[in-house]
């Protein structure tokens, strides 16, 4: 996780300077401007949502997977910080992304290696519920419609009325 708070760090450090050039264009109703700080604040954002989801995590001896577990939560927590930062606010708000699907685990004991796949599925969807719920907010806010957050939330199992 190191190596992705340093990323993180680099990036909120250049993003600083353009966030406060975008927030002056908005003052002045500049939209070119305006346009330009948005997609370069939009590009390090994703430059950095983009390592959050395509890193993969190998537990070599997997055991009960809670080493899988604590890895993709502390990638959906960074993820989210990323999401909600205040230098990205007013823009287009990305969707959570990270999954499951980037956690491998290596076990003999065919038992334990059930047992470690239950951990990080149950745990992904305990912590995908309230992004979950967070994204039908936004639904019903108008924002956003039901259809769009079952394509990417990619949480079919729950069905919008």
């Amino acid at each position: 996780m190191r190596p992705l708070q340093r990323e993180w760090q680099r990036i909120q450090s250049e993003a600083a300077p353009i966030r406060e050039k975008y927030d002056a264009a908005l003052e002045t109703s500049n939209r070119r401007q305006q346009t330009t700080y948005a997609k370069q604040l939009e590009q390090l954002r994703e430059t950095m949502l983009k390592q959050l989801r395509e890193i993969t995590v190998l537990d070599p001896a997997c055991g009960s997977g809670n080493f899988l577990y604590v890895a993709l939560q502390r990638l959906m927590d960074m993820e989210k910080v990323v999401i909600k930062s205040p230098l990205f606010s007013g823009l287009t708000e990305a969707m959570p992304e990270v999954h499951p699907r980037q956690m491998y685990g290596i076990e003999i004991n065919p038992i334990a290696h059930a047992l470690a796949s239950i951990v990080v599925w149950i745990g992904y969807l305990a912590m995908a519920t309230q992004q979950w719920l967070h994204c039908l907010q936004r639904a019903n806010s108008g924002r956003f419609t039901g259809q769009y957050c079952l394509q990417r939330c990619d949480f079919g199992i729950f069905p919008i009325p």
